[in-house]
């Protein structure tokens, strides 16, 4: 759970905003966008990408995720090599409800990457109805000509998946 309380702000704008938590002005803030997104999910409200972030390690994240952005370039979270969204549940009880959405965002890799840069992994035993990744006006792309990723989007274990508009590249999707 989080330490933090709830503003009168927040809670009246039932959600949070990247910026309360990031500076936004392209150094390294994945400490800052990490605790954003554990505080979202703590909270049960979505995180709204208000402006530009950029994370250079890996963002972990674990219950029920709501992201949305603008669906431009003021949204975009933008990973450095080797870094991405890990997003793992392992809580049977938990995958009754829809676990992941994310929504009118951008993802960009700025360089070479070896790893994924959205992971959902529903791993843990066989179970729940849902365990739901909803990916709506999404991109997912890479800031350097020469660079690239694994995988834009790997799923695996997750039963609903469903991805509408906008651009990706690299999708997989793997069930045990």
């Amino acid at each position: 759970g989080s330490n933090v309380a709830q503003t009168q702000h927040d809670i009246n704008l039932k959600y949070l905003r990247v910026s309360d938590y990031c500076l936004c002005d392209g150094t390294n803030e994945a400490a800052a966008l990490q605790k954003s997104i554990d505080e979202a999910i703590a909270f049960g409200q979505p995180l709204f990408i208000d402006k530009p972030v950029l994370s250079l390690s890996n963002i972990s994240a674990n219950g029920k995720l709501s992201i949305f952005g603008f669906g431009n370039e003021l949204s975009e979270i933008t990973f450095g090599n080797n870094s991405g969204l890990v997003y793992s549940s392992t809580n049977v009880a938990e995958w009754n409800a829809d676990q992941v959405l994310i929504k009118d965002l951008s993802f960009r890799v700025s360089g070479k990457s070896t790893t994924d840069v959205l992971s959902f992994n529903f791993t843990g035993g066989i179970g729940g109805t849902n365990r739901s990744v909803i990916l709506q006006n999404i991109e997912v792309t890479t800031a350097d000509i020469n660079g690239g990723f694994v995988a834009g989007i790997r799923c695996i274990n997750a039963r609903n998946i469903k991805i509408s508009d906008k651009n990706f590249l690299g999708f997989q999707i793997f069930k045990y």
